[in-house]
């Protein structure tokens, strides 16, 4: 174990790409969670992982497209319009 100076805890509401940066960033496997100064639960590498399948669909059969757009109102639009053209 490492020393720590100052302890990283989450809420139950830390969107878990927040939670996984910290981790990251921090070479840590868990983070606290806290609610109200009460501990709620731990958030470990394992639970990052499991919401890292089911949020790529990896067990999932199909096709993943992924496509790079500019950060714009509308560009979403134009590429389901262009899909549902070539069906």
């Amino acid at each position: 174990m490492t020393p720590i100076s100052k302890l990283i805890t989450i809420t139950p509401d830390t969107m878990i790409e927040e939670a996984v940066q910290l981790m990251h960033d921090n070479k840590i496997g868990c983070l606290p969670v806290l609610e109200e100064g009460k501990l709620y639960g731990i958030f470990t590498e394992t639970e990052a992982l499991y919401f890292l399948v089911d949020i790529f669909g990896i067990k999932q059969k199909g096709t993943r497209l992924t496509i790079a757009i500019d950060d714009k109102p509308g560009s979403i639009l134009g590429i389901l319009e262009v899909i549902k053209k070539h069906n």
